[in-house]
Parts: structure tokens; sequence; C-alpha cells
């Protein structure tokens, strides 16, 4: 089964060396299939790949069956994948950071945005500019705190007739778009106070 790939390859090139931080939906698109994880890591051979530890809770949340539990487990201790800092101070500031940006989201009409990816918009806040991330999900990681870099689209598989392009955006958190949002917020004076 051949798989198809669109993408600029000058766009890639840009990037080059920066840290990938992965949505759980790539992550499920990746573990589909073989062919599919290896166009993958071909087309971004030269990223780091990193894992946030909501982004691993949610791939594995729904997993019961103790072969595929394993299978997954086995999936992300590949060394291509890292794990992110996942301690007690982090936690501090993510939970700040996440009802920052829930009022800003539901402010900006975003009123059903999972906690999960409010969770990981407040990690990717406090990210490096090397840091950037990868979804399919357009509806929640809007440009309203991002901006969208690049898209690359991948042929994944339901079945061995049928191809479905998945359309990965990549995706840099912008802190000027976050402060113009925070300084809007009604509730912004209380908010500080918190701090």
């Amino acid at each position: 089964m051949s798989i198809h790939a669109y993408f600029d390859r000058d766009f890639i090139q840009s990037i080059e060396g920066k840290y990938l931080v992965l949505d759980t939906n790539v992550l499920t698109s990746l573990v589909s299939s073989p062919e599919y994880f290896s166009t993958f890591l071909k087309i971004f051979e030269s990223n780091p790949f990193l894992l946030d530890p909501i982004v691993q809770l949610e791939f594995l949340r729904t997993t019961y069956l103790k072969d595929v539990y394993t299978d997954k487990l086995k999936f992300l201790r590949l060394e291509k994948f890292n794990l992110m800092p996942n301690h007690q101070e982090i936690h501090r500031k993510i939970l700040l950071n996440a009802k920052y940006i829930g009022q800003i989201q539901s402010k900006n009409g975003h009123l059903k945005t999972p906690l999960g990816d409010i969770l990981i918009m407040a990690r990717l806040m406090d990210c490096s500019e090397n840091h950037l991330f990868m979804t399919i999900d357009r509806g929640d990681f809007t440009t309203l705190l991002f901006d969208r870099l690049g898209i690359v689209s991948i042929e994944r598989f339901a079945n061995k007739k049928e191809g479905v392009l998945e359309h990965i955006s990549i995706l840099s958190f912008n802190k000027k778009k976050y402060e113009e949002c925070f300084d809007d917020l009604p509730t912004k004076d209380t908010l500080l106070e918190e701090m």
C-alpha cells in the first residue's frame, strides 16, 4: 500500500531541529499503521518529538484491552518520543495558565474547548519558540492564540481500499496574541491579583 504525503519541503527544512509536541490525534494516526508512521518519520526526520503527560493520558485512557494497552505502551516507549517534564512546579504554572486560557477561549466563543486541550495550550504557553505543536484538530487549536506555520497532509487508510487525507497543522503559540487577549478580559484585574 502506497501512502501519499503532501508538504512544502522548504517549510520542513525551516523547522529542522525544533521540538514537535504531538497531539493525541496525531499519536492515534501514527499508531494506526506502520506505513503512516514511517511516512511521518521520513518527513520529520530532523525533529525530536515530545509528549505532554496529558496527551499520553488521553492516548491511553480508553484502552482497556490488555494487548492493545501493551502495544500502545510499547509505541510510546520508542526512543523517538520524549516525555515532557512533569512535576509539581510545572503543574502549578500549567493550572494558572489554563485558567487564563479557558477564560480567553470562552470570551472568544470557544465554549466547548475540552479541558485536556486547554491544559496542552497552557503547557505550550511557557515553551520556547523552538517548541511547535502538531494537531489534526483545527477546531480547538485556532489562530486565536497560535500561528499556523504549515500543514502536512498524509494519507491514512481506514481499510485497504479507501484512503483519507489527514491534515496535520504545525502551530506555534503566539505570546503576543495571548497578551492581547488577556488584556481584553473583563476579569484581568482579578486574575492578576491571583498571580
